[in-house]
């Protein structure tokens, strides 16, 4: 995303990782989801809708939702944004230091599987 002539303030690095992830119930559970590996809004324009604007365009695009994706190693601001737009709050932490929320495996059932390259 770009404002201001050349100036990035944005972007959004995706991809598909294969993950084994522990359950709420201790299961392991092997996938390969769509994972966010890098979010990055310029701090100058923090808070003014750009962040949101990116990761819709990104969802739009890979024709997912936010509860099917990875993260890996979210940070504070990040797990924050989840929080507010898409109330994606509870998980399991994991060794390999991905996040992949409880909601994950509701909606897993509803929702097609994100489509893979």
């Amino acid at each position: 995303m770009k404002a201001d002539g050349n100036k990035c303030i944005g972007f959004l690095k995706v991809g598909f990782k294969q993950l084994f992830i522990r359950g709420r119930g201790g299961e392991m559970v092997e996938m390969k989801p769509l994972s966010v590996l890098d979010f990055y809004v310029d701090a100058t324009v923090q808070r003014g809708g750009f962040g949101r604007i990116l990761f819709d365009a990104m969802l739009d695009h890979m024709q997912s939702k936010p509860a099917m994706i990875a993260y890996d190693r979210p940070s504070h601001k990040l797990m924050g944004f989840l929080a507010k737009h898409f109330n994606l709050r509870s998980y399991v932490p994991q060794n390999n230091n991905y996040v992949v929320f409880d909601d994950y495996y509701s909606t897993e059932k509803t929702i097609s599987s994100t489509k893979m390259p």
